[in-house]
């Protein structure tokens, strides 16, 4: 009754009765701070495209994705690079 009247989710319904029958509270789950060489990185990146760039790095992998909004958005970018 106490659920239906507050009007709980599922998930903070499992994460009251987490809390309650745990001695730790429950941390939530943060995105660690970013590199600041990645982050001048994407700064450089988004000022030669003109448009949004996001670096994520996993060890010794990672992943550049830059955003576009249109076709000729796309080619404008496409010509950047030189492709």
């Amino acid at each position: 009754r106490q659920i239906k009247s507050a009007g709980l989710s599922v998930r903070q319904l499992e994460n009251m009765i987490a809390v309650r029958f745990r001695k730790t509270p429950v941390k939530s789950k943060s995105t660690p701070e970013k590199d600041l060489y990645l982050k001048e990185l994407e700064e450089r990146l988004r000022r030669k495209f003109g448009t949004k760039v996001a670096i994520t790095s996993y060890r010794k992998r990672g992943c550049v994705i830059i955003e576009f909004y249109s076709n000729d958005d796309f080619q404008r970018i496409l010509e950047i690079l030189g492709t």
